[in-house]
Order: C-alpha cells, then sequence, then structure tokens
C-alpha cells in the first residue's frame, strides 16, 4: 500500500506521494459484444480508482467506459496512469457485415418459371414473397430485395432487377430477287405469305408474319433522242446513232436486268451570228442570225433588232436553237469608234496649208460643241458640226503662238478633249 506524508498548511493540508511505494495497475478492457454486426454499438469498459486516469487511443480522458459504433474491424488501446506507473492494454472489436450476393439482373419471359437463389448468409428473406432457391412464375418487372442474416445473427440487403419479356408479334414486306431467306434460315423462292417462330435472348417467341415479293431478272430497252452527244450508263460518250449497246445494271432487289441503248442524235451546226462589223460611235448597229429557229444575244440584245453599242470593240455571242431543242453558239464582233480627225496644228500664213482648224467627220454629230480656251482659261473660239473652222483668231485678232486646249461635246454625253498648237 502507498504511503502518505501529511503536512499541514494553514487550514489546509498538503498531500506528499513517496515514491518509493508502488501500486499496480489494471488495464483490461471488456466489451459488451465481441464481434458485433456493422451498424451496432459496443460499449468498452475499464475498471480504474479515482487516483487513476484512463487515455483512450480516439482521444477521450477520464471515462471508464465509452460507446463505440466501428464500421469495420477495429482496434482501441488504453492507458492508465496514476501520475507514476501506467499501463497499456488493446483490444480489436470484430464488425461482422455478411456479404450476400443475389446474382445479376436478368431479362425474363413474362409467365415462365424463374428462381432466385442469394448466397453468402444462413437464412433468405425475399419480398414479393419469394422463397429463396425456389422456382415461381415470373409476372412483375421490378427490383427483388433479399435480406440475408448469417449465423451471428449480422444482415445485410442487396437487390437484383428483373426485366419482363413479353412475347413478340410482327411482320415484315420483303422484295426479293429470285429467293429470300427468313429469319429462321428458311429460303423461299416464291411470293407468298409465310410465319416464322423464333424464340428470343430471354426465351420468349418471337411470331413474324412475311408478306414476301420475289422477283426475276427482266430486260428492256432505253430510248434517247438527245442533242449533239450522250453520255450512257456504261460511261462510254456516243457522238452519233447505235441502238447495239447493251449495259447489265442490277435493279432495287438485286435482280440482274439487260438494257439496250436505242439512241438517236440530233446536231445543230448551221449558226451563223454574221460577220464583224466597225460602226462610228453613236451609229446603230442590227445583229441577225441565221441557222436555228429562236435565237437568244447576250448583252440585252434583240436578234434583229438596231441598238447602239458602246465605244470599243465588244464580242456579241448568240445561242441558237432548232426544232429539237439543239442548241449552238457563234459570235461576232463590232467596234464602235470615233470617226472624225482632229488636227494637231494649224499655221494660219496663207500657205493653203493648215490655215485653219478643221474637224472632220462631225457630220455624224450634230448637235456637237467645240470650244477652244487659252492658257488662261478663256474661251477664244467656239463652234458646231457646221460652222466655219477656227482661224486662229479671237474676236478678228490674231492669236499668238501657242497651245490652246479644245474640249469636244458630242451631244450624246461623250466628250473629247486635247491640245492643238497655234504657230505663226
Amino acid at each position: 500500500m502507498k504511503k502518505l506524508l501529511l503536512l499541514l498548511l494553514g487550514s489546509g493540508f498538503l498531500l506528499i506521494s513517496n515514491s518509493s511505494f508502488t501500486q499496480t495497475l489494471d488495464c483490461t478492457i471488456t466489451a459488451s459484444a465481441n464481434p458485433i454486426c456493422l451498424g451496432d454499438t459496443a460499449i468498452l469498459s475499464v475498471n480504474s480508482n479515482p487516483l487513476e486516469t484512463v487515455y483512450w487511443s480516439d482521444g477521450s480522458v477520464g471515462l471508464d467506459s465509452m460507446q463505440v459504433h466501428p464500421t469495420q474491424t477495429t482496434t482501441y488501446d488504453v492507458i492508465i496512469s496514476d501520475g507514476v506507473n501506467s499501463c497499456t492494454q488493446s483490444i480489436t472489436l470484430v464488425v461482422n457485415n455478411p456479404q450476400i450476393n443475389a446474382g445479376q439482373d436478368q431479362q425474363v419471359c413474362a409467365g415462365s418459371q424463374f428462381t432466385l437463389t442469394a448466397t453468402g448468409a444462413v437464412t433468405y428473406s425475399w419480398d414479393n414473397g419469394v422463397t429463396n432457391g425456389q422456382a415461381f412464375s415470373f409476372t412483375t418487372e421490378g427490383y427483388y430485395t433479399v435480406v440475408g442474416t448469417d449465423a451471428l445473427g449480422c444482415s445485410n440487403t442487396v437487390s437484383v432487377y428483373l426485366d419482363l419479356i413479353q412475347p413478340t408479334a410482327s411482320t415484315i414486306s420483303p422484295t426479293a430477287c429470285n429467293s429470300f431467306t427468313a429469319p429462321d434460315g428458311v429460303i423461299y423462292t416464291t411470293s407468298g405469305n409465310y410465319t416464322v417462330v423464333i424464340p428470343n435472348s430471354a426465351g420468349c417467341d418471337s411470331t413474324i408474319s412475311i408478306n414476301l415479293l420475289i422477283y426475276n431478272p427482266n430486260s428492256g430497252t432505253d430510248t434517247r433522242t438527245v442533242c449533239d452527244s450522250l453520255v450512257w450508263i456504261d460511261g462510254i460518250t456516243y457522238y452519233s446513232d447505235n441502238n447495239s449497246a447493251t449495259f447489265t445494271l442490277q435493279n432495287t432487289f438485286g435482280c440482274d436486268s439487260l438494257l439496250t441503248l436505242n439512241l438517236t442524235i440530233n446536231k445543230l451546226q448551221t449558226l451563223n451570228a454574221g460577220a464583224d462589223q466597225k460602226i462610228c460611235k453613236g451609229e446603230n448597229v442590227t445583229l441577225t442570225a441565221l441557222g436555228a429557229e429562236t435565237y437568244s444575244w447576250n448583252n440585252g440584245v434583240l436578234d434583229a433588232i438596231a441598238f447602239s453599242p458602246p465605244l470599243g470593240t465588244t464580242t456579241y455571242t448568240v445561242t441558237g436553237t432548232d426544232g429539237n431543242g439543239c442548241t449552238d453558239t457563234d459570235e461576232v464582233i463590232v467596234t464602235s469608234e470615233y470617226c472624225f480627225e482632229i488636227p494637231g496644228a494649224l499655221s494660219p500664213n496663207s500657205d493653203n496649208n493648215n490655215d485653219t482648224w478643221e474637224i472632220t467627220g462631225l457630220q455624224n454629230y450634230p448637235n456637237v460643241i467645240i470650244s477652244v480656251f487659252d492658257r488662261w482659261g478663256q474661251k477664244v473660239f467656239e463652234g458646231t458640226s457646221t460652222s466655219a473652222p477656227w482661224e486662229g483668231k479671237y474676236k478678228e485678232k490674231e492669236l499668238p503662238t501657242a497651245d490652246y486646249y479644245y474640249i469636244i461635246e458630242l451631244g450624246n454625253g461623250d466628250t473629247y478633249n486635247g491640245v492643238v498648237t497655234l504657230k505663226r
């Protein structure tokens, strides 16, 4: 027994421990149950006196007993100390969780006999009125749940899904060439109505009604009337009449058919757009094609209708169509240009050589206005297609040698300008 020394200090006393005395500590751990079922509670207990301190491995201090809820087999440690001595003890609490196997999800034919068998426990309790390992008549699709209990009274729950498969009936209407192989492997060579029964993966019979059409190989003629040429289904281009070419093709039913070509080629080779033309700017031109029945010109031109082409060189294309609908094209070039001549200089010295600035060809432009300006922009002459030519004077006075600038307004929206040199 430990010896104690008491010293009186005032109204109290001091307890002094004599370390030369030892005491035997008891760290024995007891469990209310071991093993336990998953989800159950166990009480772990030790014996200690008020002068001893209990330390549990989960961090609890000063408890002689505690409740634990392990989810798997777990080892618990305890340390008991009186401040001088200590002891350590461990206990392993076994958690029992039976592993129940109810099998895989399955497809089951409606009305058939089926057996559900679970394993992994001692006793089994199924819902839906099912008895483990005994066949029952399957009519309800869904999850079937079993509770399995082992020898220790621990239980676990699992489910299996049973998919209800009904017998089916369908109708097909195939077409085939020469013969048809039905889903049950039977080969039919004549048209008619047939019935086959095929078990599906769940053991349910599927009834198939067959409305069968059998086609046989045939032959025919491809009659064509075309213009110029034909690229036929054999990939060959034909440029002349042909009634002997053949081609073997497969129809949509897989039957070989012999096709013979009966070809007539029409050609349009006489189209003529006419000769190329040159005209003065502002003049009209008429384009008339020959050799077909109808004509279509580009650039908005109408056959045999006069029009005024733009300045410059323009190519006009005509498409002619004959009575067979065959077409051909031809071209004509029309050149429109200014048809007047503008002298670059005048020398009014009475030698009868370039004494005046006379523009030729203006008779094609009755509304023309001719203006001449000096270097300061002063208009020194204005004339028309019928007025007298410029003599190098302004208000009857001779103008000096210089370059003068002219503007010719043709009266149709076109303007022509340049420089004329006056020499004295």
